[in-house]
């Protein structure tokens, strides 16, 4: 089973007026459904959850969700915290983190200042997570933005991790990439056969 995955992420001014551009996901060729309710901020998340491909060759979707920063306030400090504990709670109990079942989690508009907070940390390293999380944990400034209050989120990055439910640390496929710059908009693709 081949797994392809496109995202991007750019800086977004304040006040918002940026569309949310979410990642792009296929297996084997074919593109997976969006989640139902479309991203409601230009920087995100999505989460998909799988069977086990050793089940079958086309395994189920069981889950597919954005999961977004909240737009209400220049100030994203509280926000980012609040999503990655949402994501974090409605994984876990989504009753589809189960042992080897897959997860597939994508950022989208996101910057470098917003990585994962400890909790969320520790639960992607237990389903493969390895030193693409690590890098961007050890080279950013969490929730500190910009003093400039044109700018609401700035260098961007791209993060995407393919792994499984139970697995533990760098058992899974990952990538990071940051921008060259901390204006400058950055496209990822990462590939990877399962």
């Amino acid at each position: 089973m081949i797994i392809t995955i496109k995202t991007q992420s750019q800086v977004t001014d304040y006040p918002i007026k940026a569309v949310p551009i979410p990642p792009s996901i296929s297996i084997n060729g074919s593109m997976i459904e969006s989640p139902i309710t479309p991203p409601s901020s230009p920087v995100g998340y999505q989460a998909v959850i799988m069977e086990d491909p050793k089940l079958n060759i086309y395994p189920n979707i069981l889950y597919n969700n954005y999961f977004n920063l909240s737009t209400n306030s220049i100030s994203w400090y509280k926000n980012y915290i609040n999503m990655y504990d949402i994501m974090f709670q409605e994984i876990i109990s989504s009753h589809y983190a189960v042992l080897g079942y897959l997860l597939i989690l994508c950022s989208f508009g996101a910057g470098n200042n917003i990585p994962p907070t400890p909790s969320m940390y520790k639960f992607l390293t237990t389903v493969g997570a390895s030193d693409g999380l690590e890098y961007w944990e050890t080279h950013c400034d969490p929730g500190s933005q910009m003093s400039n209050d044109k700018y609401w989120m700035v260098s961007p990055v791209n993060y995407m991790l393919i792994g499984r439910f139970g697995y533990g640390a760098k058992q899974g496929f990952e990538e990071f990439q940051k921008s060259s710059a901390w204006n400058m908009p950055i496209q990822s693709t990462y590939q990877t056969t399962i």
